[in-house]
């Protein structure tokens, strides 16, 4: 009954913690087609792309077009998950997150901050989850 509880109080806080959407914003939209996808180009689509200035950009960029910008927030949920299962110790993903903050706070804000705090309060969720179990089995 207990467990159940803590879930249920977990999951009314966690629409507190996240931001509004607003039906109001306006997105611009630069250009429709992404310069990776101009089939015409042929090796100038390099120079389009920006590869003299940004290597790195060009070749992350396909992949934060299929996600929707958020690949550096999935790439690292995917590290913190593949070491919270080969450590199974929760400090080491909050370490990550905590490191990988003010390096990915500059390129979307909100998303890693949201993500962060969901990602804490889990943790903390789970530590009071066994902190009840643990101290009703010994």
């Amino acid at each position: 009954m207990k467990e159940w509880l803590i879930v249920m109080l977990v999951l009314a806080v966690t629409p507190l913690i996240f931001d509004n959407a607003f039906a109001q914003t306006t997105i611009d939209v630069g250009e429709s087609t992404p310069c990776f996808m101009n089939y015409t180009a042929s090796t100038e689509m390099w120079s389009n792309c920006g590869m003299e200035t940004d290597p790195l950009g060009v070749v992350t960029l396909p992949f934060e077009w299929v996600t929707g910008g958020y690949f550096s927030l999935i790439v690292i949920g995917l590290i913190m998950l593949i070491v919270y299962i080969k450590y199974q110790t929760a400090i080491y993903p909050v370490a990550i997150g905590t490191v990988m903050l003010p390096t990915s706070y500059f390129l979307i804000p909100n998303a890693f901050f949201s993500f962060l705090i969901l990602m804490i309060s889990i943790v903390i969720a789970a530590g009071i989850y066994y902190g009840f179990v643990s101290g009703n089995r010994d």
